[in-house]
């Protein structure tokens, strides 16, 4: 079962994929190890101003990925995506969440999204997914990897990376995967990967690898970081601040080009997180576990759950979605107080800085 949360106000962006060439192995430079990360009683519950979460809407299936975007016209939240396992897709459409057809039963992990006429989807044996305006069909065919990663270079199409269980990373040209590169070792999982620029990317990964690696255009992947612990997501604002999450609570910061390990309030597993600025940001976990980054500082948020949460999307400082399992199956749903929901709320101050969905 998954959870989606939300809030009333801004917007954010999506993802794409195809077909796939032969691997080109890349050897990874050692890297610094992390220092475990310092985890003690949990901190103050924050209130996250006057916002609080709450379930939203039941399904009946399991969700791992979510991906929302504004159109031009400023208005907030009025479409986008929630994927999960067998071949799960919902469609959001300002105020409410409708299955469509995905033409696939296998478990979907990942979805990023552009346009009403734009969005990727990647899942397991090998499947990638791409909407056209009116259906998805299956861009990449095959039955391997897994993928459980998916990446865009802000506002594009046709720039991308995938990442899989093979310890590979596949880029995605707009119509196909045109380079697939070997940057850890086979049979590691390519957990998170945030691409922030065309020329910038960071990728993260657990079963006993637990490493940061970074991206710096065409071909070249090095293994910047070790990490205590597995890693589950990251998210990086830009090339100089950002953040990944995973085992045992474990928060990583990046900043200025190095990674350092910072206290968290939790000891639970953080499977997503998403950022609204350098400062302000989400991160999710299992029992149902939020934590809310403000000036610096990561917090535990009062959660209407105790059921796992797997990923976690911000369309602005007010309006999020998270998505998680649980016996309701249901998709979760932050609110700001004294605002109705599900309600289109202008975006106010429309040119103000947003971030670009990686």
């Amino acid at each position: 079962m998954r959870w989606i949360s939300a809030w009333c106000l801004l917007p954010a962006r999506l993802n794409p994929a195809s077909p796939r060439p032969p691997r080109t192995p890349t050897a990874a430079t050692p890297t610094p190890t992390l220092s475990p990360t310092p985890t003690g009683t949990p901190t103050p519950t924050a209130t996250a101003g006057t916002l609080a979460w709450r379930i939203f809407q039941n399904v009946e299936v399991v969700l791992r990925g979510v991906s929302l975007y504004t159109s031009n016209d400023g208005w907030a939240s009025n479409d986008g995506w929630a994927v999960g396992d067998g071949g799960t897709i919902f469609r959001w459409n300002g105020s409410a969440w409708n299955v469509q057809s995905s033409g696939t039963t296998v478990p979907l992990r990942a979805v990023v999204a552009r346009d009403n006429n734009f969005a990727l989807a990647a899942g397991d044996k090998g499947t990638i997914l791409r909407w056209n305006g009116s259906t998805w069909s299956d861009v990449v065919p095959g039955d391997t990897p897994n993928f459980f990663s998916l990446s865009l270079v802000p506002s594009s199409t046709s720039n991308g990376w995938a990442g899989a269980d093979n310890g590979a990373v596949y880029q995605w040209n707009g119509s196909g995967f045109s380079t697939v590169l070997q940057i850890a070792p086979g049979g590691v999982r390519i957990r998170g990967i945030s691409i922030p620029s065309n020329s910038q990317g960071w990728a993260v990964t657990t079963d006993s690898d637990n490493r940061i690696y970074q991206w710096t255009g065409g071909n070249t992947w090095n293994s910047q970081s070790t990490a205590q612990n597995g890693l589950n997501a990251v998210f990086v604002f830009d090339p100089n601040n950002g953040w990944a999450v995973g085992e045992g609570g474990t928060l990583v910061r990046y900043s200025n080009g190095n990674w350092s390990s910072q206290s968290s309030p939790t000891n639970q597993r953080l499977n997503g997180i998403w950022m609204w600025s350098q400062t302000d940001g989400w991160a999710v976990g299992d029992g149902g576990v939020i934590l809310r980054l403000q000036e610096g500082t990561w917090k535990t948020v009062t959660s209407p759950t105790t059921k796992n949460l797997y990923a976690v999307y911000a369309l602005s400082a007010t309006e999020a979605w998270a998505v998680g399992d649980g016996s309701h199956r249901a998709l979760l749903c932050p609110v700001a107080s004294g605002l109705p929901q599900p309600a289109r709320q202008h975006a106010a101050g429309r040119a103000a800085a947003r971030p670009a969905r990686p």
